[in-house]
């Protein structure tokens, strides 16, 4: 756990998501996030809660990003992430609390 940096995050997913997860999502997921006018992205996990994850829904719950040094600087509240593959934006995350 020493290498993932643990995000409260108010997620919602856009309608193309549909392409990439069955919603209602009921299980942790993984994707890629990146910053805006960010290379590279970075992996992640979605911890869902004890709610499915709804299309076009606001979301909170905890993001688990893997930690990248050099981009630490731009982990800090209100900052957002896009979430996807291959840097088309299917979420995007805001942060609310960096839990560790």
């Amino acid at each position: 756990m020493d290498g993932l940096v643990e995000l409260l995050v108010k997620l919602i997913f856009f309608e193309q998501a549909q392409q990439c997860f069955r919603f209602p999502v009921q299980n942790t997921i993984r994707v890629s996030v990146w910053f805006k006018d960010q290379r590279p992205s970075l992996p992640a996990e979605v911890v869902v809660g004890h709610e499915p994850l709804q299309l076009n829904t606001e979301t909170v719950l905890k993001l688990r990003v893997v930690r990248n040094e050099s981009l630490m600087k731009n982990f800090f509240v209100d900052n957002r992430l896009f979430l996807g593959p291959h840097y088309e934006a299917i979420g995007e995350a805001t942060i609310l609390q960096i839990i560790k």
